[in-house]
């Protein structure tokens, strides 16, 4: 059973190969040479490319790409700016009441500040309490 299976595989792959070498792959009749459907024939016509418009951005344009985490790290960049400059201009206001000639308090030194020892500790702050 195997050697008929064998014989008969054989006979078709011989079968095939004189068949393939009989017509070489680049013959071909004439009437398969020019025969091309249709919409695969290429036209001769002269059309120049469409000539391409540059993209110009707006700020509307730009409106419709932003995220909502890109908004929101715009808004708490304007909020960071803004305490910034509050900040600044607090010190400027107070660095003008200084040097108008306004003097305030001298500033005291805390009563511990300068205590030799832990009873002397003590003594300045019950007397600072009082």
């Amino acid at each position: 059973m195997k050697t008929r299976k064998g014989l008969l595989f054989s006979v078709v792959l011989a079968c095939a190969t004189a068949v393939g070498l009989a017509t070489p792959a680049g013959a071909q009749s004439d009437s398969q040479k020019n025969v091309t459907p249709a919409k695969y024939r290429k036209v001769n016509k002269k059309q120049a490319p469409a000539a391409k418009t540059h993209k110009v951005w707006t700020d509307d344009d730009l409106a419709t790409v932003r995220t909502p985490a890109d908004t929101y790290a715009e808004r708490e960049t304007a909020q960071a700016q803004a305490a910034t400059a509050a900040t600044q201009q607090q010190q400027q206001t107070d660095a003008a009441k200084q040097t108008s000639g306004t003097s305030a308090k001298p500033s005291k030194t805390p009563p511990l500040a300068h205590a030799n020892s832990v009873d002397d500790a003590d003594k300045k702050e019950n007397i600072s309490k009082k």
